[in-house]
């Protein structure tokens, strides 16, 4: 597994802000379980994002075996820097210049070579695609046995067809009661196509689907990397913005979701009306449609993700409205009208809402 990071900016996230960026929602209610002492047993990824599930996997390693960090306290609720994993805090140099500063757990785990904390829970080696029986047995044998290290299993993917019935069955106690410290990722497209006997057992989060694998955790910061650590606090769409016109766009988005986080179900019709509307009109004057969509989700997401972390409907309502915002990326990106795209944008979100009751 190869390791990467631009240089660490204080995103109030345990993760690499790369990847915060591209993954807002797995990294906020990753770090928020963390911050909250809720961690849970097991999580179900769903989305097309295989270089990032891997990111997070090897992040959230590091992260609970670094052994140089400083602990959190019961009463924290931002992070600074000491407590972030070595990886993170001597980010932005060449990882073989770097490697002597990262505790033994932290080499290791982003080398590849770490032999508890991270377990790779696949099909290779099997003629049929689907991962062993024997060899989930084998890992349930391993996990009853008591550990210094806080396990993670990676599971890259979690469909039916792989993690089969049988296989799914020899590790389920595990999965919901395992004992020792343990921590499952699991990965799929859809969680509609996990066995739900699996599915019931997991906190579900969403995550964005990228066109391209293009996550890496290293610790080179590329010359083309945004300054992240120029401003700290600033949400991923309002960095680099630098003209009048930037300005007010950011001010007119920062209105609308301030509307849609007041919003109140006897007025809903008509300030999705309203929203959609100001959108259009945003977008008729040059603001770019993917910037705005990617705007609203991470404030509405950004709003949720704490409550995500105990209620698998809110999960369920953030992965449709991410699958919403690629869809309309998509439609916009194959030329369909971008109002109308917006427009049907704004009414499928109001049915969201209405469906899940977010108001």
């Amino acid at each position: 597994m190869s390791a990467t990071s631009s240089a660490p900016s204080l995103t109030n996230s345990i993760f690499d802000p790369i990847l915060a960026q591209k993954q807002p929602l797995a990294t906020k209610f990753l770090t928020s379980a963390i911050l909250k002492r809720r961690l849970a047993h097991a999580y179900l990824f769903s989305g097309r994002s295989p270089a990032a599930n891997l990111e997070l996997t090897v992040q959230l390693a590091a992260y609970l075996n670094c052994t140089e960090r400083q602990p959190i306290s019961l009463d924290q609720e931002e992070l600074v820097e000491g407590q972030l994993s070595c990886a993170l805090r001597h980010g932005g140099k060449e990882l073989a210049s770097v490697l002597p500063l990262f505790c033994q757990n932290c080499r290791w785990i982003l080398t590849d070579t770490h032999p508890q904390a991270l377990i790779k829970l696949d099909s290779e080696g099997s003629k049929s695609g689907k991962i062993a029986v024997e060899k989930t047995r084998l890992l349930t044998d391993e996990l009853g046995k008591e550990s210094q290290f806080i396990r993670v299993i990676y599971v890259p993917d979690a469909h039916q067809e792989v993690l089969h019935r049988p296989a799914a069955n020899a590790i389920l106690k595990t999965i919901e009661d395992p004992r020792s410290a343990v921590v499952f990722m699991l990965f799929a497209v859809r969680a509609e196509e996990v066995l739900p006997t699996i599915v019931s057992r997991c906190q579900v989060i969403p995550t964005r689907s990228e066109n391209a694998d293009t996550v890496a955790f290293s610790l080179t910061a590329p010359s083309s990397s945004p300054n992240l650590s120029a401003k700290p606090s600033a949400k991923k769409w309002q960095r680099g913005m630098e003209s009048q016109d930037d300005q007010e766009n950011i001010i007119a988005i920062k209105s609308i979701a301030s509307k849609l986080a007041d919003l109140h179900k006897r007025q809903a019709a008509v300030t999705f009306l309203e929203i959609t509307k100001e959108l259009q009109t945003l977008g008729a004057n040059d603001a770019p449609y993917e910037w705005m969509l990617d705007a609203l989700i991470e404030e509405e997401t950004g709003r949720l993700s704490f409550r995500a972390i105990s209620n698998f409907k809110v999960s369920k309502y953030l992965e449709k409205l991410i699958k919403l915002e690629e869809e309309t990326k998509l439609q916009i990106e194959h030329y369909v009208s971008p109002k109308a795209a917006i427009e049907s944008f704004c009414l499928s979100w109001y049915q969201l809402k209405n469906e899940f009751g977010y108001w």
